[in-house]
């Protein structure tokens, strides 16, 4: 699944990845009360945080992240 990679973190020796990844949200509506109402489902995202090695990209998508990080730093 392709996911936008929204923040990185190390914590010890761990590295986690925070991802905004699509998701199907659960929607329901009624008009009126005693009117029956009605549900469905639409897209989303939702933040999730990954651990680095479940987490894989294209090398100059890398590339550009560790020069933001180096240049951040």
């Amino acid at each position: 699944m392709k996911v936008k990679i929204k923040c990185i973190e190390q914590h010890g020796d761990d590295v986690w990845v925070l991802v905004e990844a699509p998701r199907w949200d659960r929607w329901r509506t009624q008009i009126e009360v005693g009117e029956l109402a009605h549900e469905g489902i639409s897209p989303g995202v939702e933040d999730v945080w990954a651990p680095s090695f479940a987490v894989s990209t294209e090398p100059d998508v890398y590339q550009r992240l560790h020069s933001l990080y180096l240049a951040a730093a």
